[in-house]
């Protein structure tokens, strides 16, 4: 799963793959956005949805302050939290933010 989030929205790309690395001829799956200085970019695995993602959507656009590395953490914090005692599968969450480049 993957989250674009920019001033006015937020975009979910869910792209179905196969498990790279343990299975043999396994093709990516692509998709393009336009992304501007300030957009921020929150990939998820599967495993930090359980049921309804609408949490996530609250958590990334309520985020205003604080790092990308803060903003990952408290993903994977809450998907836990969601889960309960039964790991069905692994948690892992990346966030970035576009910037202007500086040279």
């Amino acid at each position: 799963f993957i989250f674009v989030l920019n001033i006015v929205i937020v975009m979910v790309s869910e792209l179905s793959l196969l498990p790279v690395g343990i299975l043999n001829g396994v093709k990516f799956s692509s998709d393009a956005v336009n992304l501007s200085s300030g957009d921020m970019v929150v990939m998820v695995s599967d495993g930090v949805i359980t049921g309804d993602e609408k949490w996530l959507e609250k958590l990334i656009r309520s985020w205003n302050e604080g790092s990308t590395q803060e903003l990952a953490r408290a993903v994977v914090d809450e998907a836990i939290k969601r889960r309960g005692d039964s790991p069905d599968d692994d948690i892992t969450a990346l966030a970035i933010r576009i910037t202007d480049n500086e040279i």
